[in-house]
């Protein structure tokens, strides 16, 4: 499947019934934190590349890999044992 890529990725997932405040600071703490300079350089200096998503952004890039996965399971006939 040479037009598969994969990716090793990390988020931060919440309960979908969290409370709107409790999101929103979540959201605007885990935000400053990964576009603080010191934060990024120290990922970087351990080989991560940082690229922070809000929510939406996230949930796209996860749907979108369900979706290239289903597809690599379906034709490849990938079973579990």
């Amino acid at each position: 499947m040479p037009d598969v890529s994969v990716n090793l990725w990390m988020g931060l997932f919440a309960h979908p019934k969290i409370p709107k405040p409790a999101h929103d600071r979540l959201v605007s703490a885990v935000s400053a934190t990964m576009k603080d300079p010191e934060v990024s350089k120290k990922l970087s200096e351990a080989g991560f590349s940082v690229a922070y998503r809000n929510p939406s952004e996230f949930s796209k890039l996860v749907n979108d890999q369900w979706d290239i996965f289903a597809r690599v399971i379906k034709e490849a006939n990938i079973k579990v044992d």
